[in-house]
């Protein structure tokens, strides 16, 4: 074989080598805002007729007689519709709130669907002065991932 032959092969060989086992480029780096839709709480604390009832959990049957084959989960435009009926409104929460307190890192997109968003969502509205009384309960949650860090009343 000729020299010229050997030396592009081995450096074809060599170049698909090293970037085998070079690290993989880091992906952009996104940034997540939480967008709760905050609702007035729809539970009774108590009943206006029997203010001396006991209150809690087994105060009123619950889902008694209800057949789950022939239920169904609520589309959007059901859920928004229900949101609507009960004046709930949409909330932004601030990024040093979902980065602040025990929690300091930076929240995922999953991290944000998942538990982690829907208690920075509710500890938001329950320790809020504005909402902790009128809109203290979840309704949903949305989570927006955008390129850009998203600023706060902190950041302004």
């Amino acid at each position: 074989m000729d020299s010229r032959i050997v030396i592009c092969l081995t450096a074809g060989f060599l170049s698909l080598t090293s970037t085998a086992h070079a690290a993989p480029l880091a992906a952009p780096r996104t940034y997540v805002q939480i967008i709760v839709k905050a609702c007035p709480a729809l539970e009774q604390t108590w009943q206006e007729h029997r203010p001396d009832a006991v209150t809690g959990y087994f105060v009123d049957p619950i889902n008694q007689g209800v057949i789950y084959n022939n239920e169904r989960s609520p589309t959007k435009e059901e859920r928004e519709a229900f949101f609507a009926t009960q004046h709930c409104i949409d909330v932004p929460i601030p990024a040093e709130v979902i980065t602040g307190g025990q929690v300091s890192s930076e929240m995922t997109l999953a991290q944000c669907m998942g538990h982690r968003g829907y208690i920075s969502s509710m500890q938001y509205l329950e320790m809020n002065p504005a909402y902790k009384n009128s809109f203290p309960a979840v309704g949903a949650w949305e989570c927006v991932e955008q390129p850009f860090e998203v600023s706060g009343v902190a950041g302004m």
